[in-house]
Parts: C-alpha cells; structure tokens; sequence
C-alpha cells in the first residue's frame, strides 16, 4: 500500500480510487455519504419532463393548425369544404412517441 492511498479523507476532501482529491473527475459523482466518488450512472439523471411537455405541445399545436385546413370535397355532385383530418388518430400519433421517449427516460 501507497503511503499516499486513503480510504477516509479529511474536509473537504473525497476519496477517489484510494487517494484524496479535491473534487471528482469526469464521469464521477460524490456519493450519498459525501465521502467518497461514484461513477456517474443514468439513473443519476433522474426524472426530465420538459422535452416530453415540450414536444407534446408542438405536436399538438400542429393537430390544431390541421384541424384548421380544409379541403374541397365532392359529395351528391356539389363542391363543399370539409376538414378530412381524424383529429383522433392524429392525437395517438403524437402521444405514441413521447410515450416510448418517456419509457425510455
């Protein structure tokens, strides 16, 4: 053993792979005791709503502006304006995705 390697440093510092450092390196994290570093994981990440919000709002704003336009249609031999969009099916496209964005968060 290294007269340098620790395993319990003084404050301020953290222990990292037997020595005291000042702070963690890249990819590394203090841990829950402040004792020590950790390797930063995805779980670190934790809950991030704001793009799924954000995406769902843009998304939904485009079915709006869909709802909007209309198409000149044919029926029993007159021309009539009618929107021939499903506003439904379009709400399950838009949902679909951001459901497996938020599964995969």
């Amino acid at each position: 053993m290294d007269k340098n390697d620790c395993f319990v440093c003084s404050k301020p510092n953290i222990s990292h792979q037997g020595k005291c450092v000042a702070s963690c390196p890249d990819n590394w994290i203090v841990n829950e005791a402040g004792i020590a570093c950790r390797e930063w994981t995805l779980a670190d990440a934790g809950t991030i709503p704001f793009p799924f919000i954000a995406a769902f709002l843009v998304l939904s704003v485009v079915v709006l502006f869909g709802m909007l336009s209309k198409r000149g249609v044919i029926v029993n031999r007159k021309a009539e304006m009618r929107n021939v969009q499903n506003t439904l099916t379009c709400i399950l496209v838009i949902l679909g995705p951001i459901k497996s964005l938020a599964t995969v968060a």
